[in-house]
């Protein structure tokens, strides 16, 4: 989700407080209905236990992100999050359905790409179609360490006996240097 659970509980109370003030009429009102009923969502779908954060009930956050669906269409990020939570509920052709449906509105954004590449390697135990996703990923955004990571990963479990073992293993060795020298780059 990539929120603090202070980010989330000051941005639930903003944005309550701008639905409190606005008029459904304003064209500004339902933007903000939207972004309200996915904090709502992201909330149901993390549990906050200190520094801890725990995955639980990601079904209930469903048909919040739905809803903000309905209302905000052309939203990718919202599919990329109804996507993930799919994922994380071993439903992963619906993953796939949603990761591809953010990747439609914002072909340029390398997470749902990488998302992809999660469900294939360990969800379908695909690992060929996993490396294609994470490739993707990272044409898409040079400096994501996660897709990064993913591949080298991939690359590293290469076969020994496979005729292309060693320029794999060059390929991975080279793909984690990449990510220790992006570490620190915005993804």
């Amino acid at each position: 989700s990539g929120f603090e659970f202070v980010e989330v509980e000051v941005i639930k109370e903003a944005l309550n407080k701008l639905l409190s003030i606005s008029q459904t009429d304003d064209p500004l009102y339902s933007k903000i209905l939207v972004r309200h009923i996915y904090i709502d969502s992201e909330l149901k779908h993390w549990s906050f236990d200190g520094e801890k954060i725990n995955k639980k009930e990601f079904k209930k956050a469903l048909p919040g992100l739905m809803k903000a669906i309905e209302l905000d269409p052309t939203a990718a990020y919202l599919y990329y999050n109804v996507a993930a939570l799919y994922y994380h509920i071993k439903e992963y052709d619906k993953g796939i359905e949603y990761s591809r449906k953010a990747i439609k509105l914002a072909p340029n954004w390398s997470t749902p790409y990488n998302n992809i590449g999660n469900i294939y390697l360990v969800g379908k135990k695909q690992s060929d179609s996993a490396i294609y996703y994470y490739e993707k990923a990272v044409a898409q955004s040079p400096t994501f360490t996660a897709a990064y990571s993913n591949l080298a990963f991939q690359y590293e479990k290469t076969k020994p006996k496979q005729d292309d073992f060693e320029e794999k293993l060059d390929r991975a060795a080279n793909l984690y240097l990449k990510c220790i020298e992006y570490v620190d780059a915005p993804q």
